[in-house]
């Protein structure tokens, strides 16, 4: 599944650490194809939700992304795909999450994309457990961005730490805010690809669909949470 956000903000409009983060998401070459197509690219090689090294070769090869660093251990691309490694090969609901996130669509069919991405026993609904998962993918996904932005640009080192950091700090209240978002405050305990869709109307859920919108969530959380412990320190 591979998409990204259409909606991204201008380049004038992003502060420092997004700049050289975007300018890292090139590289992976992602942006520039369609969920569908990036999904079907690495689905239909993997056996058991996981690509063998040598699959994923075959997989990324037929959508014309670059394989060559995986025969360079010190390529920062190498060092990207490391963070999607299971025991056999490369977790694909991860590698999903990711096309979602850097490929081209509107977000409906992100949405669609993300809800099909984690409804894993096909139930056509998604419960606590499974957008659970759901934020856990993205909030690894998203330090495994900055840290490649990292390798990438290592004079922005201390920046992007300071960035990391703020993310550690804030993911443990995002999840627990979206949760009670998405899941209308325990009213419910499972929801449906109409309903999930129809949550994507809401401003702050629609920043899912993207790795940018995800981390503005993150630092909005970060904020609150600052806020929170001076009231109570």
């Amino acid at each position: 599944m591979g998409c990204a956000c259409s909606s991204r903000d201008d380049d004038s409009k992003l502060n420092s650490e997004e700049k050289f983060i975007k300018a890292a998401e090139e590289i992976l070459g992602i942006g520039k194809l369609k969920v569908a197509w990036y999904d079907k690219g690495i689905s239909r090689f993997a056996i058991d939700q996981e690509l063998s090294e040598k699959n994923f070769k075959h997989a990324y090869e037929s959508l014309n992304l670059s394989t060559d660093f995986l025969n360079d251990d010190n390529s920062p691309l190498f060092r990207f795909y490391e963070h999607f490694k299971l025991m056999k090969g490369y977790e694909i609901r991860k590698l999903a999450c990711l096309g979602i996130w850097l490929g081209t669509d509107d977000w409906k069919k992100k949405a669609y994309w993300l809800f099909k991405n984690y409804d894993r026993d096909c139930s056509n609904k998604l419960d606590l457990l499974e957008i659970r998962y759901m934020l856990d993918d993205m909030i690894k996904l998203t330090l495994a961005i900055v840290e490649f932005t990292q390798f990438v640009y290592p004079q922005k080192s201390i920046m992007l730490q300071k960035y990391l950091r703020k993310i550690r700090r804030s993911k443990v209240m995002l999840k627990k805010y979206l949760v009670v978002l998405i899941f209308r405050g325990g009213t419910v305990h499972e929801i449906s690809l109409i309903d999930f869709l129809e949550c994507f109307e809401d401003s702050t859920v629609k920043k899912l669909i993207s790795d940018q919108g995800f981390r503005e969530l993150l630092m909005e959380c970060g904020e609150l949470q600052t806020q929170s412990d001076l009231i109570y320190s």
